[in-house]
Parts: C-alpha cells; sequence; structure tokens
C-alpha cells in the first residue's frame, strides 16, 4: 500500500472540475458515470496523484497511480487523514426516518447543558452562530472532513450527524472518530438503490459494525424486529448497548398519553422514575427524543 503524506498534497476531490495543482483525483466508478473517464482532465488540472481501481487500465501522464481494491474506502481515510481535526465528541444516527430530528434534538440537549453542540445532516450544519449549507444527507468525505475541522477550529465540542444508508455502502463515514451510533427503525425505501431489505439492512449495519469503534456506545431502538441482531453484533464486538423503547432496558416507555397538541411519557431513565411532558406530537418523535437522550 503506498504511503502519502499529508505535505505531499494540495488537496483531494472526486471531482474533475475541483482539481488544482498538488491534488489527489480519486477516479471512482459511480452509479450513473464513471470518474475514470475524467482521468486526463484531472491531470491537466494538476493532479499529482490518481486513487482509483485495482482493474484501472494503465493511465498515461506524469502522475502517480494508486490503484486500490477499496478506493473510496481508502478516499474516505486520506480526508480524514488530510484535514485532521474533529470535535472531540461525534455521534451518529441511522434509520429509515427520525435521524433529522434525532441529531436535532442532541444539539438541543447539549445547549440545555451549555455545551457548545451543532448538528450535521439533510438541512446542513446547524450551530450557534454557524451554519453551512446541505449537499447530501452525508457529505462526501472531502466536504464532510473539512467541515468537521472547520467546526473544531469554531469551538465546537459535540457534533450529531446523520448517517445516512447511501453514506454508509460509499463509505463517507469511515474516518470519522464516533464516540456513540445510534439506530431508530428500517422501513421500506431505497430500495431502488439498494435492491433488497436485506442489503438496506446491511448497508446501515456498517455503522456499527465499520465505523463506531469497540469502546463506542450502542443506543438501539428495542422496540423494532432488527433490535436483536443489531444488540447481538454490538456486543459480540464490544460495543456498549443502550436500548430505549416500551421494551427499552435503560430508557424505558412505561405510559404514553395523547394531548391536543403534545405528549405526556412516563419513563424510567437509567432506573429512575419520570413523568414529562413533549411539546410534540407522535409517538415516532416520543422514540427520537428518546434517542438523542
Amino acid at each position: 500500500m503506498n504511503k502519502i503524506s499529508t505535505d505531499q498534497i494540495t488537496g483531494l476531490t472526486a471531482d474533475s472540475r475541483a482539481v488544482r495543482p498538488g491534488f489527489i483525483f480519486a477516479a471512482l466508478k459511480g452509479v450513473k458515470t464513471d470518474g475514470r473517464d475524467y482521468t486526463p482532465q484531472a491531470i491537466t488540472a494538476g493532479a499529482k496523484i490518481i486513487l482509483t481501481h485495482i482493474d484501472t487500465p494503465d493511465i498515461v501522464g506524469d502522475v502517480q497511480v494508486i490503484r486500490d481494491e477499496q478506493p473510496r474506502l481508502r478516499f474516505a481515510k486520506m480526508a480524514a487523514e488530510f484535514y485532521g481535526d474533529q470535535p472531540e465528541n461525534i455521534v451518529a444516527v441511522t434509520g429509515s426516518n427520525g435521524k433529522s430530528s434525532t441529531v436535532n434534538f442532541c444539539r438541543q440537549l447539549w445547549a440545555l447543558e451549555d455545551i457548545k453542540g451543532a448538528s450535521l445532516g439533510t438541512i446542513g450544519v446547524e450551530a450557534d452562530g454557524i451554519q453551512l449549507p446541505a449537499g447530501m444527507t452525508t457529505p462526501d468525505p472531502v466536504t464532510l472532513h473539512d467541515n468537521l475541522a472547520k467546526l473544531k477550529k469554531a469551538g465546537i465540542t459535540h457534533l450529531a450527524m446523520e448517517a445516512s444508508s447511501h453514506g454508509l455502502e460509499q463509505y463517507r463515514m469511515h474516518g470519522v472518530q464516533l464516540q456513540a451510533a445510534g439506530f431508530t427503525n428500517l422501513s421500506r425505501d431505497h430500495l431502488d438503490y439498494h435492491e433488497t431489505m436485506e442489503k438496506y439492512l446491511h448497508a446501515k449495519m456498517r455503522l456499527f459494525r465499520e465505523v463506531l469503534s469497540a469502546d463506542g456506545t450502542a443506543v438501539i431502538n428495542a422496540d423494532v424486529p432488527e433490535f436483536k441482531d443489531i444488540n447481538t453484533m454490538c456486543l459480540e464486538k464490544g460495543i456498549r448497548v443502550f436500548s430505549y423503547g416500551h421494551q427499552g432496558r435503560d430508557l424505558k416507555i412505561t405510559s404514553r398519553e395523547v394531548l391536543p397538541h403534545g405528549q405526556t411519557l412516563g419513563l424510567i431513565v437509567m432506573g429512575k422514575e419520570f413523568d414529562v411532558t413533549l411539546p410534540l406530537v407522535g409517538e415516532f418523535q416520543a422514540y427520537n427524543a428518546l434517542c438523542a437522550l
């Protein structure tokens, strides 16, 4: 494996139009286009290194070529190394529904504790005094790690981010140093891309199986059919598990009453009983709030 030090390069991108002298250009196969077709333009623009697939034919030009069996994974790790800094505490949430609400609830809970936090997802980066535009639910590795470094520089210590199945499948999250990861639910979605529910779930499980370290924490909805398998997988890896919901062990819903503009919840949180009013409609929001908590 070729070793590259960050002082050898000036930037990196998978978009040939963004290449500048001294850049790494990731020539990657896509769903609609093949980035390898744009290698000549990248070399002309000054790319110093081409990262591409193991089966890519010879590339003509005064450039170093790195072939990798998993170039997307390698690219994500390169982006993490190039930008370097990340907030000290990062959590990620995956699931078909509830990701945006949950990461925003995390940010709001941190604010109540006077913790300088941010959320990152479908609507972009949100933090007190900071707003960066959205591109994708889980940005490409370069945009993601650029944003992480900017948040760190701005003094953000805690970040909650959405982890989409597309982003996980394409290794965009790899290189992010997670302390915790949450799972909300799974419903029929994105099957045009993943083809089957099994492949869809497998993509989401990469968050726990590959991205979250063994000393991290998993926060899992205990009321969904996937709980048993996710819980088992995490425990086998040594990951600590918190479960939430009506069947939750750590954050348990004991009662729920619907109000005109919200709901009241009876909860047992870490062994202590609470009665709370949540000013949000829908049981799904109770789940999201517990996941964030």
